[in-house]
């Protein structure tokens, strides 16, 4: 039970309750001491609404906790949320029991159908792999027919996770530009936003595609050097 007090003058009380059955009684207290509460108002309050705008988003798969013996390992939920802006990024939230460790060679990779599969590749990925103790990488690419599974990485994604077991996974349609002009019908039209964008496969446009750009949007396929 949670007490909340208000002086004698105030006529109107106002909160956010959480989610779940509420119940609410009045009581008057002064320097004689409490009166008797008054009956109880009993109210069910909806947990809050997925919001596909904002991170999290919009929860598209849960399962059970508890049933993997390693937490890292243990998946809960799936999220997805699309926030607004130009720059169109797609939000993946997965949430596991815990991220306290880390062992090298562990993957979360989340797949999904392309819109136009062909015979070489039928889905896309985006994933986070432990590359060493407390080291991880961020990619995203596509993966041959189930009876390969070839993944093949196109590039490296936006990520961040925290010890609580929450893996956020960023991807944005420039990333994989080839890979999208692939996907979609004859005579789309697409515009790439003002900035660099380095393309990792070759372009094959469609019939009656067009590419566009903002002013300012510069498409390369060189290889950025390291060293």
């Amino acid at each position: 039970m949670i007490e909340d007090y208000v002086c004698a003058d105030v006529h109107a009380y106002d909160e956010t309750p959480p989610a779940g059955t509420q119940s609410y009684s009045v009581k008057a207290v002064n320097a004689q001491g409490e009166g008797p509460a008054c009956g109880e108002a009993t109210l069910v309050v909806a947990p809050p609404a997925n919001q596909a705008c904002t991170a999290p988003g919009v929860r598209l798969a849960t399962d059970p906790a508890g049933d993997s013996l390693v937490p890292a390992l243990d998946v809960q939920s799936l999220s997805i949320a699309e926030p607004p802006g130009a720059t169109r990024k797609i939000v993946f939230t997965l949430k596991v029991a815990s991220l306290s460790t880390l062992t090298p060679g562990n993957a979360w990779m989340i797949l999904w159908n392309r819109p136009l599969p062909d015979a070489t590749y039928d889905r896309n990925y985006v994933v986070m792999r432990a590359t060493g103790l407390g080291t991880v990488a961020y990619k995203y690419g596509k993966i041959s027919p189930p009876n390969v599974n070839q993944a093949t990485d196109l590039g490296n994604a936006v990520g961040s996770y925290s010890a609580d077991g929450t893996i956020t996974l960023t991807i944005t349609p420039a990333q994989d530009a080839a890979t999208i002009v692939d996907d979609a019908p004859t005579g789309t039209t697409f515009c790439f936003t003002a900035g660099l964008h380095r393309l990792t496969e070759t372009i094959h446009p469609k019939a009656n595609q067009v590419l566009a750009s903002d002013r300012g949007a510069v498409l390369t396929g060189s290889v950025r050097l390291t060293s």
